[in-house]
């Protein structure tokens, strides 16, 4: 008696092999489909502690402002902590009506401007300096364009700051959040936002052509 294969042997070790495969495949992507969620989770999870860190020191920085005198550009350091460990955010506080008006650029004595930037009327009107523009010229500016900044007033009354408008950019990151507000008077509620933009670092970055810190 003659020892022959049997065909239905082979089929079936085909059969499991390609089925072996698939489920591998099957496998291999729920765990990339997993491993995504959990970074797609984990980003989101991140830039909302961000959020929230960045509002904390905005909040903080306006509580400083309120009570500080003689100060018309302020620089902070805040460190937050958050669950997954703490943030640090750069804020920059500036007083809008100490600024020329935007709508007077084309106004600007050269010779004044050169004193605090390095940069033309044309060069600040680019994208990429649009916070050197901004820390110089505010649509509530109130600095004649032939005149230097003033200097800050030294003395500050209770509420000194009230109905003032500041400009504050916080940067934490290569996240940029940037806020006009009103100073309201009112401990329990110290500003009100009038604008708020958000922008990546790279997008607008911080101005590195001052001359002097307005």
């Amino acid at each position: 008696m003659s020892c022959r294969e049997d065909p239905e042997a082979g089929y079936a070790s085909l059969t499991a092999i390609i089925l072996c495969a698939a489920l591998s495949i099957l496998c291999t992507g729920m765990i990339t489909l997993a491993t995504s969620q959990a970074r797609a989770a984990k980003r989101a999870l991140f830039r909302t502690q961000q959020q929230e860190a960045i509002n904390t020191a905005l909040l903080r920085t306006g509580a400083y402002i309120a009570v500080t005198a003689g100060a018309a550009t302020i620089t902070r350091d805040e460190t937050i902590s958050t669950p997954q460990g703490a943030m640090t955010v750069h804020v920059r506080a500036e007083q809008e009506a100490r600024k020329w008006p935007l709508a007077q650029i084309a106004k600007i004595s050269p010779d004044i401007l050169t004193a605090y930037t390095s940069l033309s009327v044309d060069t600040l009107r680019q994208t990429e300096n649009q916070d050197c523009l901004r820390t110089l010229f505010s649509e509530d500016g109130q600095t004649l364009p032939d005149h230097p900044f003033p200097k800050p007033v030294g003395l500050i009354a209770s509420g000194g700051h009230d109905g003032e408008v500041w400009r504050l950019r916080a940067v934490s990151g290569n996240r940029v959040v940037e806020e006009s507000v009103r100073f309201l008077g009112d401990p329990m509620h110290i500003y009100a936002v009038v604008s708020q933009d958000e922008e990546a670092l790279g997008e607008s970055p911080t101005c590195r052509y001052l001359k002097t810190q307005p």
